[in-house]
């Protein structure tokens, strides 16, 4: 490939994976069709963790992921799996008519891929099926991406929590949705 070609190509949306050859590597390797969900245990601790650490700039630690799963009464976590392998994660309360969504994340590698879509999906109907009457959520104001995800699943921005982000007192914005 001449080196005009390769700056054209490189300028172009996506492309640089596609020049690597992820894009490729991805397809032959995902079939979307292969996702599953399942309740989080104790052996998902080390990978959740793991992925917790490198998607978020405030990770939760290791023992409050542990009490979530163990402790907390109303709580629920659940992984997403490909090929049995955990590239996605949520925690949510369920709490008589309401699902407050805490936390949801995938693997960079199947980010844009329809999995944080999928585990949505998944979450809302898990809630309204065990009588949610509506979902709730904050996301840091920056999170461009997962607000634009929130608005296609119908989510409603209905309050902004001023300095809710210890780390930097980032503001974060209330979301919810009538299911």
């Amino acid at each position: 490939m001449k080196e005009s070609e390769l700056k054209y190509q490189i300028n172009r949306p996506g492309k640089i994976a596609d020049l690597c050859g992820v894009n490729k590597m991805f397809q032959e390797t995902f079939d979307p069709d292969k996702i599953r969900f399942r309740n989080m245990t104790l052996s998902d601790l080390d990978r959740v963790t793991e992925m917790e650490k490198s998607i978020f700039p405030s990770p939760w630690s290791k023992e409050s992921i542990r009490y979530f799963i163990e402790k907390d009464r109303y709580a629920e976590a659940l992984v997403c799996e490909i090929d049995d392998n955990v590239v996605g994660y949520a925690f949510y309360w369920l709490v008589a008519c309401e699902i407050h969504i805490a936390n949801i994340a995938v693997d960079a590698p199947y980010r844009r891929k329809k999995v944080g879509k999928r585990l949505m999906h998944f979450i809302l109907n898990k809630g309204k099926n065990a009588g949610a009457k509506y979902a709730i959520l904050e996301v840091r104001q920056s999170n461009k991406i997962a607000i634009r995800m929130y608005d296609t699943f119908g989510f409603s921005k209905t309050a902004v929590r001023s300095k809710y982000y210890s780390d930097n007192q980032e503001d974060a914005v209330v979301m919810a949705k009538i299911l």
